[in-house]
């Protein structure tokens, strides 16, 4: 992976300063986290009380990403299928924010010949870090704001998308976004995001309704957006930067509409298939040109009892599939808990103010501010806003899957009260 080309001059920068050590810093806190798991990890396995067997639990981290890649694409080309079943048409959007959150300007149309030759004027921030922060917030405030209105069109609760973070090269975050829409309602929602990016001031976008001609391939076009070069042997120092990039600032990458699964369970279906039952369903996937996780969902019964916290029973929910030869049974229970929350709020300050007297005025020394495009008429005499932090506790339901069995024609291949972690030492 290599820097951003930039002028001598930008070079000596402290934004660009900041830039590079990022970067690196992003390399080892991948590193870091991989240690951590690994030290973790070394002392515990997993006990079969049934048959005495202990499995030692382990963590390798380019496994981990090929496996979160794979299962990530299942769930992408499932999405796919139940769309093109139920007669949507793709439509790829791309948000990418105004200039006043990105910290250089450069010259060139593309990575191969952009330079970056000075520090952005319109940059609003003090740091890249506080910029991304920002960034990221601002993006996910955009998309649901777009999404809830087109969810209100004729066809709305058909709706199904796909959306993939990524960094710019200067390290910024930017949103591309595939739509799965009802044709009817193509048009108009076309003609509402030329209105949202004015209206947002969102900065350079893209929209394309004929990525592909064949609704089957739409998956693979999004694909190259997911983990780009995360398995690339070449760049190994890139595919670290990238993890360490979403885990300092909390970016989850890649996220989809609901489907009718939840994943941790069809990971447990998956590792209790034995080797010759795993093969057929693999082949039966191959021969109808689907995922494993499409052929699994078509022939599993879901058996879902819901449990109070007090104990109580809250009835059974099935959901059951015309070629089911697997069931799935599990408990959810629901129990209420305080949760420590943070609340965060804007203190909004003056346009009178300089920065130079917001760095020496009491209680203004750590904090960022931030600028507020939206204020409204009444409150144009700001200049934008702090944010503050305010801790307080909130009852919420929390959910746990417990007494989770799996069958195959009434044969037990799972069952989650077999199975308990233990602790282990370097002896063992």
């Amino acid at each position: 992976m290599e820097y951003i080309k930039a002028t001598a001059t930008l070079r000596q920068s402290r934004l660009y300063k900041e830039y590079k050590k990022l970067t690196h810093q992003y390399y080892l806190h991948s590193i870091k986290q991989e240690e951590n798991t690994k030290n973790y990890l070394k002392y515990k396995a997993v006990k079969n009380i049934k048959t005495n067997q202990v499995h030692k639990l382990s963590y390798d981290f380019e496994t981990a990403q090929r496996k979160a890649k794979n299962e990530t694409l299942q769930k992408i080309i499932h999405i796919e299928k139940l769309a093109k079943d139920s007669g949507l048409k793709p439509l790829f959007l791309t948000f990418t924010l105004p200039s006043k959150y990105h910290p250089f300007i450069s010259t060139g149309t593309n990575k191969e010949n952009r330079i970056y030759i000075d520090i952005n004027k319109n940059f609003l921030y003090r740091t890249i870090d506080n910029a991304i922060q920002a960034g990221y917030q601002q993006l996910n405030y955009l998309f649901r704001a777009f999404y809830r209105q087109i969810k209100r069109y004729e066809n709305g609760n058909l709706i199904k998308y796909i959306k993939v973070y990524e960094p710019h090269s200067s390290l910024q975050v930017h949103l591309h976004t595939l739509f799965f829409i009802h044709p009817d309602d193509m048009s108009k929602i076309i003609l509402y995001f030329q209105k949202f990016i004015k209206k947002y001031d969102i900065g350079k976008t893209d929209f394309q309704t004929n990525i592909v001609s064949n609704i089957n391939k739409v998956g693979s076009y999004i694909s190259k957006y997911i983990y780009k070069n995360a398995t690339n042997d070449n760049d190994k120092y890139f595919v670290r930067f990238l993890d360490g990039w979403k885990k300092v600032n909390k970016i989850r990458m890649v996220s989809t509409s609901q489907v009718n699964i939840n994943m941790f369970l069809y990971k447990k279906l998956y590792t209790s298939l034995p080797k010759e039952l795993k093969k057929e369903m693999l082949s039966i996937s191959s021969y109808n040109k689907e995922t494993l996780l499409t052929t699994l969902l078509k022939r599993t019964e879901f058996n879902e009892h819901l449990v109070r916290d007090d104990g109580k029973s809250l009835g059974t929910k099935k959901r059951v599939n015309n070629k089911s030869e697997f069931i799935i049974k599990y408990e959810k229970h629901i129990k209420k808990k305080n949760i420590q929350k943070t609340k965060k709020f804007r203190e909004y300050v003056y346009r009178t103010y300089t920065e130079e007297t917001i760095d020496s005025a009491d209680g203004f020394m750590e904090e960022e501010l931030y600028f507020d495009p939206y204020l409204t008429d009444e409150c144009k005499n700001y200049y934008g806003y702090i944010t503050q932090e305010k801790k307080y506790k909130q009852e919420e339901n929390i959910v746990s899957l417990k007494n989770i069995r799996i069958y195959h024609k009434n044969k037990l291949l799972y069952s989650q009260n077999n199975y308990f972690f233990i602790t282990i030492s370097d002896k063992q």
